[in-house]
């Protein structure tokens, strides 16, 4: 059965999206019977109809998705989202799971309210924008993500886990004074932070005045500070005034081209 929105009155919000593109309709019908959308089983490499979702559409699907079915999670497998996915200061009430999908257009999410979690394994965008946002389970973005440009968490607080487990952050900027790959000033995180098994990253990794409930683990991690104007490398590891309440790993082959510095940081377990 074709999933349609011709049933739909006028005012509702998904209304305005018809006629609606092939993915979008295995989109729709995978979220009515909480199934996942499987539009692919790899990345695509470009945009055709066939595996392109709007953002605008994602959006207003995610934002009425809690109230009108029993499922509160989209699952969405290899598609090319077009467009800013928007969310900023929104009150989600499903969890996103977007695994394998490729983003043209940085996400945002700035001040949202997640009611789930938040996950990208193995997908590739070019950054995540995601300050004071608020998210009730995990944020992952792990498993082979692939991110060109800056990851911004700064005030944001998980209630589960940062899972960046096999990240790759190495963008095109790698040389310019000013790069950070990742900025999570202020984060708070209730379980775990983990940046290992092949997390890589070029430009510096900022933790400041971050608390972590559970372990700060990035074993195994690879982290390149930017170079200056003079030549010189920049600080890679940002980890000052950190409070862990486990262990902090910087352990079994964990590499930084550039400082870690972790001044007046406190680890209430091993480091």
């Amino acid at each position: 059965m074709t999933a349609s929105l011709a049933t739909l009155p006028p005012d509702h919000p998904l209304a305005r999206f018809e006629p609606l593109r092939p993915a979008e309709r295995v989109l729709l019908r995978a979220c009515r019977h909480g199934d996942i959308a499987r539009i692919g089983l790899r990345r695509p490499r470009e945009a055709t109809p066939e595996v392109t979702v709007r953002a605008s559409f994602l959006a207003a699907l995610a934002l009425q998705n809690g109230a009108h079915r029993q499922s509160r999670r989209i699952q969405l497998l290899g598609a090319w989202v077009e467009g800013r996915l928007d969310l900023g200061e929104c009150q989600v009430p499903a969890s996103l799971w977007f695994f394998r999908c490729v983003f043209d257009t940085t996400p945002l999410f700035d001040g949202a309210r997640i009611h789930g979690g938040l996950a990208f394994p193995d997908c590739e965008l070019p950054g995540l924008l995601a300050e004071r946002c608020r998210i009730a389970q995990d944020l992952s973005l792990n498993a082979g993500c692939s991110i060109a440009s800056e990851v911004r968490l700064q005030q944001a607080r998980i209630a589960g886990d940062f899972n960046a487990m096999r990240l790759s952050m190495v963008g095109n900027e790698a040389s310019l004074p000013a790069r950070r790959s990742l900025c999570a000033d202020g984060l708070e995180v209730e379980g775990d932070v983990r940046m290992s098994e092949g997390f890589d990253a070029s430009g510096e990794v900022r933790f400041a005045g971050a608390r972590v409930r559970g372990d700060f683990i990035a074993s195994a991690a690879r982290v390149n500070g930017p170079v200056d104007a003079t030549g010189a490398r920049r600080c890679a590891l940002v980890l000052d005034r950190i409070e862990v309440g486990g262990d902090l790993k910087l352990d079994q082959g964990f590499a930084a081209a550039g400082s870690v510095r972790a001044r007046r940081a406190r680890v209430g377990g091993d480091l």
